[in-house]
């Protein structure tokens, strides 16, 4: 590993955060665990069920409606059945996904809410009977959170997810500009023992599905607002029945496996339970885990 952040929160405060190894290795520029950024990868999808769930409180999603009633295109149904609002929260859309979505080419980066138009997976088996993860339904939640708002989305999360937890150093947006860009750990290669230097990678073909970038203290205190139902001090994102829904189990694909909870992996049914998500780049790699019980959670991401 070039560097890497942990942060690990614990009854409503903060217990440690820190920071390892390097987030330049050629200019020697240590990670520093209050600012240094780091690609989260698929994490980003927990900040995507936050606002979905924030419309299913508005009253603009019904998770239990056809996707179809939200979007400017249509999804074709499979033998008859469409895929539910619900079935993109827990990957069980019955698609197959798609590859393709990171370069690193700038010129070559598609906005998503084209690019998910033109490339629909094939639909394989009835939608809400099987897991199968799906990169492209997440991609399609955000751009529902879009079309009912009529905020685009990387905007929308920032006003009613980042900006009222006072995540400041978080965002969709690609390519990252200012102090959030100067602050980004580099992704890295390693060539006969050495690190190499990679280019940026761009994950805007799915933004709500993988492309925001992040700080360790950000990814906390979203932790402990998502562990204190919704709350974090005086900001609210969420109503504590909208956050046991995200934490309650779904559907599992054998009695004897973890299965998904809506957003969250099940990780573990008991002693303790735990849910969370993973994450990983070509570069970065991830992982948050909560303990809802014991009101604990943990953050880490490496380069």
């Amino acid at each position: 590993l070039a560097g890497a952040v942990v942060t690990v929160v614990h009854d409503g405060r903060v217990l440690f955060t820190r920071g390892y190894g390097y987030a330049n290795v050629d200019e020697r520029l240590a990670v520093d665990p209050t600012r240094t950024l780091f690609r989260p990868g698929s994490v980003s999808k927990l900040f995507t069920w936050t606002a979905l769930m924030q419309q299913v409180e508005s009253g603009r999603v019904d998770l239990d409606a056809d996707v179809n009633t939200y979007l400017d295109f249509e999804i074709p149904p499979f033998e008859g059945q469409p895929i539910r609002v619900r079935d993109l929260m827990q990957h069980t859309v019955g698609m197959s996904d798609v590859g393709g979505i990171i370069t690193r080419d700038p010129v070559n980066v598609p906005e998503y809410r084209d690019w998910i138009k033109t490339h629909i997976p094939a639909r394989l088996w009835e939608p809400g009977t099987e897991i199968a993860y799906s990169n492209y339904g997440v991609a399609l939640a955000g751009y529902i959170v879009e079309r009912v708002s009529g905020e685009p989305f990387a905007g929308y999360v920032e006003n009613h997810v980042f900006r009222p937890l006072g995540m400041d150093s978080t965002t969709f947006r690609e390519p990252l500009t200012g102090t959030l860009r100067d602050n980004l750990a580099l992704g890295y290669k390693l060539v006969d023992g050495r690190f190499v230097g990679r280019p940026f990678e761009y994950i805007g073909a799915v933004m709500p599905a993988g492309s925001s970038s992040a700080a360790a203290p950000d990814m906390a205190r979203f932790m402990l607002a998502l562990l204190g139902g919704g709350r974090l001090g005086s900001a609210r994102i969420l109503e504590p029945a909208s956050v046991e829904l995200l934490f309650s189990n779904s559907v599992a694909n054998a009695p004897s496996l973890p299965g998904m909870a809506h957003g969250f992996y099940v990780i573990r049914d008991a002693d303790p339970r735990l849910i969370g998500h993973a994450g990983n780049t070509g570069d970065f790699h991830s992982n948050l885990v909560l303990a809802p019980e014991q009101v604990f959670g943990f953050f880490v991401s490496t380069t």
